[in-house]
């Protein structure tokens, strides 16, 4: 998302874009490593003393801006075990306070059932200079809490940096024009699969709910083994370095999860689990080579998408089904709850049998859902107060945390 969000900027701002940048990170070292950006730490100590510097810090950097992004990913939720959308928009309240200029871009809303949350939302969200969200179901969600402020629906930011127009893997055959009729897929797929925790993201899914779908995920994996003869690859989205993991324990970490479906999967000695992505290019360079994508995290399915390969989505949250709608793929998004191998196969089958179609489809759904962003792009330029792809005009930069 940052990758794609820098994209945008340097439309708007010109060749020198980076120099005008500064990200909170949870890592500020590796992003500024991977992203040539200035950085803050956007986790604040528990200590008074190191938390009033950093306080000092933020306030500094903030002064110095003249525009604060809040963007990327679904910020606005609740969870049952802290305050996600308060603690985010924390930052965009302290930027409105200093007289920052403030843009809330491509988010989502997620599960809000907290009364003090809505009422946060709308207080600041109202104030906002320019609010895009990525998908129809949060722009009525803002709408419907009382956001009266434009609400614009983009693309997601991530996929400013794929294009469909990429050669699909080797058993995908590439479609210029719609088919007239629906080839099958050669022999041996090659699918991918993306598995995540679910338990603490919405009351309804506990521990409970999660040991069976990981459960139904491993008889998916050994039915798609034994009879499709398929190249299955699990891949994690969310990853921690073991210092970190030792220090915090996080319950989200995608290599647990995978590590849990591979112990109950018969044909486990068959299947390639990939280590934690370098870097974004070489996750789309592995994504390119299915022929199918089998996505919880919502950004394997996005990525997939972006590179015109078809979709079965696990949906857990509203944002996975946002997505799946915004690129008319509803029919090929089932709820985790029901993501039993019965369930799906129906599906696999069918996705696997006319490959050549559903590419196609998706290729399409994609560039319309892309073509989403032109007009928030406008909007942002003129923000700006710059010609489109124009010089910069001496403007401070721009700071987003993501």
């Amino acid at each position: 998302m940052l990758a794609g969000m820098l994209c945008l900027l340097q439309r708007c701002l010109g060749p020198n874009y980076l120099d005008q940048i500064t990200v909170y990170s949870n890592d500020p070292e590796d992003t500024a490593m991977r992203h040539g950006v200035a950085t803050l730490r956007h986790q604040f100590p528990r200590r008074r003393r190191e938390k009033w510097m950093k306080w000092t810090e933020h306030g500094l950097a903030l002064w110095q801006h003249q525009f604060f992004i809040l963007g990327g990913g679904d910020l606005l939720r609740d969870s049952p075990d802290r305050e996600v959308a308060i603690a985010w928009l924390q930052p965009l309240q302290r930027a409105m306070a200093l007289g920052c200029r403030t843009i809330v871009l491509g988010i989502s809303v997620g599960e809000v059932w907290r009364p003090q949350t809505k009422t946060a939302i709308v207080k600041t969200l109202n104030q906002v200079d320019l609010i895009a969200v990525r998908d129809q179901q949060s722009q009525e969600q803002l709408q419907q809490m009382g956001i009266t402020r434009p609400v614009y629906v983009t693309s997601d930011l991530a996929l400013q940096i794929t294009s469909t127009q990429l050669q699909p893997g080797p058993q995908t055959i590439s479609a210029v024009s719609a088919p007239t009729v629906s080839a099958p897929t050669v022999s041996a797929p090659t699918i991918g699969i993306s598995i995540r925790s679910l338990t603490g993201r919405i009351p309804g899914l506990d521990q409970a709910v999660e040991q069976s779908f990981y459960r139904e995920m491993a008889k998916i994996i050994d039915y798609l083994i034994e009879t499709k003869d398929a190249s299955v690859s699990l891949l994690p989205f969310q990853t921690h370095p073991s210092s970190y993991m030792a220090q915090h324990r996080p319950m989200d970490n995608d290599e647990v999860a995978i590590a849990t479906v591979l112990e109950q999967c018969q044909q486990r000695q068959r299947v390639k689990v990939h280590g934690a992505f370098e870097s974004v290019e070489q996750a789309t360079d592995t994504l390119q080579s299915f022929d199918l994508m089998i996505g919880t995290r919502l950004h394997s399915l996005i990525l997939a998408a972006g590179l015109g390969i078809p979709l079965l989505a696990a949906v857990y949250d509203r944002k996975v089904s946002g997505f799946m709608t915004e690129i008319d793929q509803q029919v090929n998004s089932i709820c985790v709850q029901q993501f039993t191998l019965e369930a799906v196969k129906p599906r696999l089958d069918d996705l696997l049998m006319h490959n050549l179609l559903t590419h196609h489809r998706i290729a399409q759904a994609v560039e319309q859902y892309r073509q989403k962003m032109t007009p928030v792009a406008d909007q942002l330029c003129q923000l700006f107060d710059i010609v489109f792809c124009g010089p910069i005009g001496g403007h401070k930069c721009p700071l987003a945390p993501i």
